[in-house]
């Protein structure tokens, strides 16, 4: 169990700095949504708290019921890292690749004379619906089950609106 510990440690860190790194890339988009860098600070602040709990859990433990309970938490660390991963990847790409920054632009600005700390990441979709699903509330739930303090800013969630020829970036007027 210690050598797959080591193992499971190491997997973990990997998937800590890779998320970091793609975050970093979230952090330099050219799109003006202010906001997003507390979207980006959150995975930035999660993976310093597991960084920081690598080394106790990867050192081997004197009792089998100890190493056990090692082994879940780097688990539960590890599959967090990778859906956070998942949803960065995302939110890197949604509003920067499939949405035109005049579309993003306006429906921000809206949403901002509406609602005063109202935080979205926009997504045009091939389902011609519009949806609006909560990210934050979500994605802080599985942080809640590690014991980490790493929280996305609420509201934050996610729009979903049709995509068609005239979302299209060639297509939007000047």
């Amino acid at each position: 169990m210690a050598a797959s510990l080591t193992e499971l440690a190491a997997t973990v860190r990997i998937r800590a700095h890779s998320t970091r790194e793609l975050f970093h890339t979230l952090g330099q988009r050219s799109f003006p949504m202010v906001y997003l860098d507390e979207v980006a600070a959150f995975p930035r602040h999660l993976v310093h708290e597991i960084l920081a709990e690598l080394p106790a859990l990867e050192t081997p433990a004197a009792d089998d019921v100890t190493q056990a309970t090692k082994y879940r938490q780097l688990k539960r660390y590890g599959l967090l890292l990778e859906h956070v991963h998942q949803v960065s990847e995302f939110l890197e790409s949604s509003d920067v690749l499939s949405t035109p920054q005049s579309v993003s632009q306006y429906l921000h600005e809206v949403v901002a004379s509406l609602l005063n700390d109202g935080r979205l990441v926009l997504r045009a979709d091939t389902d011609f619906n519009y949806s609006f699903e909560p990210l934050a509330r979500t994605i802080n739930e599985a942080v809640d089950a590690t014991g980490l303090a790493a929280r996305l800013p609420e509201p934050l969630a996610l729009f979903k609106f049709p995509s068609g020829p005239g979302t299209m970036p060639s297509s939007m007027p000047s």
